[in-house]
């Protein structure tokens, strides 16, 4: 399981305020091991004393975020900056594996243009534990099908790497599990990383798509993911995170228009229970409904 990922300058900050929201960030429950922090940032030492921070707390590994598309990460010379930056990068893996703990790498295969060879062995100077590869350059964002391809080449590079024992993680576009499948075994990487198909669709381990799922099946889930965002992390977190996956668990359901309006106006999760409750107790396509109890 991974964290979200947490900027080590916010986490070596000298504002205790800085310091908390991070700290919330990489909470997890003992359930979820192995746990990885995903760390993000452009300055070396900054990852050398969050990893010993994060040896201490007990995570299992690090994972640094090197493919972050975002235009104000990439400002501060972080996530896929670094692309453009290799010497700096290595400095970076390097100062993570002195805490001891596994590190390793997710990146894109190039910044403006696909270019991603030298890139990648730079990173496997530093023989990171494993490398994800998000199948886009920092450009296209998430505007075009993710390149499988050049996936299954930087694979390609890893295993000819002598004495290379780096994990290959591919990711983008993976819409199910059999899907999952097929990309492993068409590529031989050795897993996938899931991300959008998820939205919505907390079931999708256990071999079920959101379509799939009755409106109370929907409905039941949205609540849930309300209910452990407000227990969890209540006022430590901006209520925005969950309400943005509001649409991805309604996507589907007729007549949800109204919803899904009123659902954009809640500033806080007590205002959204009552809300879907009603919806749902008069929704045709809803039978044998009873009201959603959370322990």
């Amino acid at each position: 399981m991974w964290t979200e990922f947490v900027s080590c300058e916010a986490l070596c900050s000298s504002s205790p305020a800085s310091r908390d929201r991070m700290m919330t960030a990489l909470a997890y429950a003992p359930e979820e091991r192995p746990i990885v922090a995903q760390l993000f940032g452009s300055k070396p030492h900054q990852f050398r004393e969050s990893a010993l921070l994060l040896r201490d707390l007990g995570f299992d590994g690090i994972d640094i975020n090197m493919g972050c598309p975002e235009k104000n990460v990439n400002k501060q010379g972080s996530g896929a900056a670094l692309i453009l930056d290799p010497l700096n990068a290595k400095a970076i893996i390097r100062a993570c594996q002195e805490s001891g703990l596994p590190v390793s790498v997710k990146t894109r295969i190039g910044f403006h243009e696909i270019e991603y060879h030298d890139w990648i062995h730079h990173i496997l100077d530093t023989e990171p534990e494993a490398l994800t590869i998000h199948g886009r350059t920092r450009d296209e964002m998430s505007a075009v099908p993710a390149h499988w391809d050049a996936i299954g080449d930087i694979l390609h590079l890893v295993k000819a790497k002598r004495q290379s024992s780096c994990v290959v993680i591919g990711n983008g576009d993976i819409e199910s599990i059999p899907h999952a499948q097929e990309m492993v075994d068409t590529y031989g990487v050795d897993g996938v990383m899931i991300g959008r198909a998820l939205f919505g669709n907390p079931w999708m381990f256990q071999g079920h798509s959101n379509t799939a799922m009755s409106v109370e099946a929907k409905c039941h889930g949205l609540l849930r993911h309300v209910h452990h965002f407000d227990r969890l992390l209540g006022s430590k977190a901006n209520f925005h995170h969950v309400k943005k996956m509001f649409g991805s668990y309604l996507a589907g359901i007729p007549h949800a228009k109204v919803l899904k309006e009123a659902l954009a106006a809640t500033t806080s999760p007590d205002q959204v229970y009552p809300l879907v409750e009603e919806f749902v107790a008069n929704s045709k396509e809803a039978k044998n409904y009873r009201r959603t109890r959370f322990e």
